[in-house]
């Protein structure tokens, strides 16, 4: 994307990152939802950081947070903030202990506060680049936690989670240790338990679902008619990272087409906005978004995103839209893909 046009894109995309758009979350906080689970929301990572005080949280910003401290430097010519340390925004808050992932004593709440410069342009730990839950509006976040630490240094590896996995996170990291064997297939000398990992993917908890999901995509074991029928049941998050998962296994392209075309035909066939949320927003990580979850041919993705915009705008014309969510959420995409034709035919205003 070209500079003019990247620019024209940050502007629209901080100007609804804010607004709730999907389940009374802001977008900005589905997307970061979506990009952890998908790229950091795994077994292989929670283990990874298992030397760590790994825990459950909710976030929750107090009323100071986000005071302005100190007068903040503006370049007259292009408005933006200079680099200057004296001028910032206080993150403040509390937090609450859901569940301890491991094995050291955690207290039950704690209080964090630090301070984020002007200059800085990052509102908190982790990979928070959409979403930050500790500057922004909280959430539920599985993090690791050193209570020897100060300020922001106190909390790593955020994985952002959307409302209502709070109750299912427990279950599943239990059943994960309980379970090595089944998410590990190379070190096992069994066969793979196929049916028992298509199960789990088609199940209740949408933790275990993503991991088992992982397993069958990571060894070509995956079905894609039992897949299909789960990403059509599936709601926002969950629906968007399994297409994402699965996207990102196949290698051909005429296979990537094929599974676009079903996901269209999904579209068309959906009778109102929530049976395919998840769907649209995959369109946002298909050609580079900010975050991208995955490297993939450009061409192969922007020619598949614009495909994806042209059946969700013409479905969104005939949507009951009840909520300014819902017509927020239309709108977003609409913008989207003006933006992508343009990027896509330069010349062309």
């Amino acid at each position: 994307m070209n500079s003019s046009l990247r620019k024209i894109f940050c502007c629209l995309l901080f100007l609804f990152l804010d607004k709730k758009l999907v389940a009374g979350i802001s977008m900005g906080q589905y997307f970061q939802t979506v990009y952890d689970s998908y790229s950091r929301l795994s077994i292989e990572n929670l283990e990874r950081w298992n030397g760590l005080v790994l825990c459950f949280m909710e976030i929750r910003p107090s009323a100071k947070n986000g005071t302005r401290y100190g007068d903040a430097l503006i370049d007259e010519k292009t408005g933006r903030l200079l680099p200057y340390q004296g001028s910032g925004k206080i993150c403040d808050g509390t937090w609450k202990l859901i569940a301890n992932l491991s094995s050291v004593a955690v207290k039950d709440s704690g209080n964090y506060n630090w301070d984020i410069p002007d200059n800085r342009g990052f509102s908190g730990p982790g990979n928070s680049r959409l979403y930050s839950p500790y500057s922004e509006n909280g959430g539920f976040v599985i993090c690791s936690y050193d209570e020897k630490k100060t300020g922001r240094n106190q909390f790593g590896n955020t994985i952002m989670l959307p409302p209502g996995w709070e109750k299912q996170v427990e279950p599943a990291w239990k059943y994960f240790r309980e379970n090595p064997v089944l998410f590990r297939i190379r070190e096992s000398k069994a066969p793979p338990d196929v049916k028992k990992l298509l199960e789990l993917q088609g199940g209740e908890n949408p933790v275990l679902a993503i991991e088992a999901c992982r397993t069958l995509e990571s060894y070509g074991l995956q079905d894609r008619p039992a897949l299909m029928s789960v990403i059509k049941k599936s709601r926002d998050t969950l629906q968007a990272v399994l297409i994402l998962l699965h996207w990102g296994s196949l290698e051909e392209k005429k296979d990537k087409i094929a599974f676009i075309d079903e996901l269209i035909n999904m579209i068309d066939a959906a009778s109102y906005l929530e049976e395919i949320k998840g769907v649209v927003a995959v369109s946002y990580f298909l050609s580079d978004r900010i975050v991208p979850p995955m490297k993939e041919n450009r061409e192969i993705a922007d020619m598949q995103e614009i495909k994806m915009l042209n059946a969700w705008e013409k479905k969104a014309a005939t949507l009951k839209l009840d909520t300014d969510e819902q017509r927020d959420f239309v709108k977003f995409f609409q913008d989207q893909k003006k933006l992508l034709l343009r990027d896509a035919n330069p010349g062309k205003k």
